[in-house]
């Protein structure tokens, strides 16, 4: 995973400087309290700077996920639709999303509103962990 700031990209490195790991850790910081905000209000906007990488294909799914508000969901198909594509391969490129409640792809679901899948699994403990997500969100699936 690389994030940005001040137009710096970082990465984890085991040799970096003291330099680096103030940076490092000063982001890594900023995280968790983003996610504890998240935790207190289900309705909090994440505000970090990600370089996120993956095809054009996968970048255009994740703008549409991102656009999709708290307390709300879309579905696969309704996103297939909005970039003419279709269900599956936005399922796909769900699944390779690596910042699963920041580019919140918990809240795609199946068009019958289904849960469909979460973070590359139907595993029990993938979807309640998109259960938990949803209700915490005041969102029913």
């Amino acid at each position: 995973i690389e994030f940005i700031q001040n137009d710096t990209i970082l990465e984890y490195n085991s040799t970096t400087d003291s330099m680096q790991e103030q940076i490092h850790n000063g982001l890594a910081h900023e995280i968790v309290q983003q996610l504890n905000e998240y935790i207190v209000n289900s309705s909090y906007t994440f505000d970090l700077p990600l370089s996120i990488t993956g095809t054009e294909f996968q970048k255009s799914v994740w703008l549409q996920i991102a656009q999709i508000k708290s307390g709300y969901t879309s579905s696969y198909k309704e996103i297939a639709w909005q970039i003419n594509s279709s269900p599956r391969a936005v399922a796909n490129a769900c699944g390779a999303n690596k910042f699963a409640i920041i580019v919140p792809c918990h809240r795609v679901v199946a068009s019958n509103n289904k849960l469909g899948g979460f973070i590359r699994g139907t595993s029990i403990s993938a979807l309640e962990i998109k259960q938990w997500l949803l209700t915490h969100e005041k969102v029913t699936a």
